[in-house]
Formats: C-alpha cells, sequence, structure tokens
C-alpha cells in the first residue's frame, strides 16, 4: 500500500475490500475442469472444482469481515449485503457438493447435481463483485484510486 492509500481511510478500505475479493476472483480463475468422461470422473472432478469455490467464498467472506469500520457508514451495510450474497452462494455451493459426495457417481442425481453446479456458476459469474464499493460514492471514488481495486476492473486480456 502506498503512502497515499495510507494516508487515505477511504482508499486504505476499498483496498482491503478489494483484497478480500480477489480470494474469489483467484479461485475462479483457477477452477478445475469437469472430467465428464465416466460419472465417477464427472462426480470427483465437480466436486474438486466445487470445493475450490467453497474455500475462495471463505476466503473473502473472512476477509470482508475482518475489514476495520469503513469511512461511510452506508459502506458498512453494502459489505454486509455483499456477505450474506457471499454467505447464500457458498451455503448452496456446499450443499450441491454434497449432493454429488452422496450421490456416489449415480448417473442421474450426478446429472441433476451438476445442472445445479452449472447454475450456481452462473450465478457467481454474474456476480459484481465490486457492487459492496460502488454502491457507496466514498468508497467508489476511492476503490479508483487503490492499484488493487483497479486489477478487478482492468478487462482480460484476449485470449
Amino acid at each position: 500500500m502506498s503512502a497515499a492509500e495510507q494516508a487515505d481511510p477511504a482508499a486504505r478500505w476499498a483496498d482491503g475490500y478489494c483484497g478480500a475479493v480477489t480470494h474469489l476472483v483467484r479461485a475462479l480463475a483457477a477452477l478445475p475442469t469437469v472430467d465428464p468422461s465416466t460419472p465417477q470422473q464427472a462426480s470427483k472432478t465437480s466436486s474438486a472444482l466445487l470445493g475450490s469455490l467453497v474455500g475462495g467464498l471463505d476466503e473473502t467472506i473472512d476477509g470482508l469481515q475482518r475489514l476495520d469500520a469503513p469511512p461511510a457508514p452506508a459502506a458498512d451495510k453494502a459489505r454486509r449485503d455483499m456477505v450474506e450474497r457471499f454467505g447464500d452462494i457458498r451455503q448452496r455451493t456446499q450443499n450441491v457438493r454434497q449432493r454429488i459426495d452422496d450421490a456416489h457417481a449415480d448417473p442421474a442425481v450426478t446429472r441433476d447435481a451438476l445442472g445445479d453446479a452449472r447454475a450456481t456458476l452462473d450465478q457467481i459469474a454474474g456476480l459484481n463483485v465490486l457492487k459492496g464499493l460502488q454502491d457507496v460514492p466514498d468508497t467508489d471514488a476511492a476503490s479508483k484510486r487503490t492499484p488493487g481495486c483497479q486489477q478487478l476492473t482492468v478487462p482480460a486480456a484476449p485470449k
């Protein structure tokens, strides 16, 4: 963190927020692939994928909860709302993972659970992880001054 960020409480808080959600972004970027070659492999690799996602959500939730008091009261509500959303998604993800693990590679149950896993991933893909910052003018402006937040808003380079 730069000296300017240390002197700017809003930027410091925004940087912490972005640091917390980076755990989820990294987990999404490094998700293992699902091997659909057999029901057993599909179950095993899907469970691993969902486990990675739960881990990223856990780290993000923990990081958001450990943030110091925000510079604006509205930012605290926005943070709590995001923690709740991430928590709900985490619970659904863990439930789907448990269903996959309990199915013991039963093709029909695995197929249904994989559909639920895809829906969960689609929900996360559509989630604006910076919403908690962007909903509050002070933290939205501060997020534009921090390198950690800027990294989260830069579009990915085409492959």
